[in-house]
């Protein structure tokens, strides 16, 4: 599980080699939270090379802002993850116990 919090593309692009080294060759699936409700302020390199299975945006139904953003649900399904937003899916729920990833949204 990784949590990127509201890092934006340059503090994705600083950790990128240290993430990845983190997570060596673990055979074990990856998810990850994407960074400020799915702002398009991300790393492109950082999230082909993460290619995390799934990707969390958690973000609300009404916001000014625009998020997610497009460029952003584009980069994450080229990099083959199941994209999982809040404002679709309501809570997201994930069951890690095994090698595969199970998840139930609420809404």
């Amino acid at each position: 599980l990784l949590l990127l919090g509201d890092l934006g593309q340059q503090g994705q692009d600083r950790i990128s080699n240290a993430t990845m080294q983190s997570l060596g060759s673990s055979k074990k699936p990856l998810v990850l939270k994407v960074s400020h409700h799915g702002s398009n302020d991300q790393s492109a390199q950082f999230h082909e090379t993460l290619r995390p299975e799934l990707a969390i945006i958690s973000v609300g139904s009404a916001n000014g802002y625009g998020h997610p953003g497009k460029s952003l649900i584009g980069l994450l399904e080229l990099a083959g993850s199941k994209v999982l937003r809040t404002d679709e899916l309501g809570s997201v729920a994930i069951d890690a116990s095994g090698q595969q990833l199970i998840w139930a949204g609420s809404g």
